[in-house]
């Protein structure tokens, strides 16, 4: 009888436990990013300087100002990534095989630059 009751309690709980764990998540509501203001914002990252040009609100351009890292062989690989920045309006684009680190730096910079040019008045 006692053994009933505990196995009882166990499934009780562990189907508990899965209706809970199986339950949606509250999710919390997604912070509204400013658009970025116009203007040119100068961006840096362990070996890629960048200066991004803001134009109606959407990224017009993106020039490497410096590449520190393997010389114009692979800030000229990098060239395409920024391009396609610009052309998908997204940091979120695949890097380039044989410049990975290269390419990750230029999305870093890029990021802060945008950064910039989303910051509000109170924080500048």
């Amino acid at each position: 009888m006692m053994l009933k009751v505990k196995n009882s309690i166990f499934f009780i709980l562990l189907g508990f436990f899965f209706l809970t764990a199986c339950s949606p998540q509250p999710t919390t509501p997604k912070s509204k990013v400013s658009e970025p203001k116009d203007g040119v914002y100068l961006g840096y990252s362990r070996l890629v300087d960048v200066k991004v040009t803001i134009k109606g609100g959407k990224i017009a351009a993106i020039e490497i100002v410096e590449h520190r890292g393997g010389g114009k062989k692979y800030e000229n690989m990098i060239l395409p990534l920024a391009k396609e920045i610009v052309k998908t309006q997204s940091l979120e684009v695949d890097t380039i095989s044989g410049a990975t680190a290269s390419s990750n730096y230029l999305i870093n910079a890029v990021k802060e630059a945008l950064d910039k040019a989303t910051v509000s008045p109170a924080r500048k």
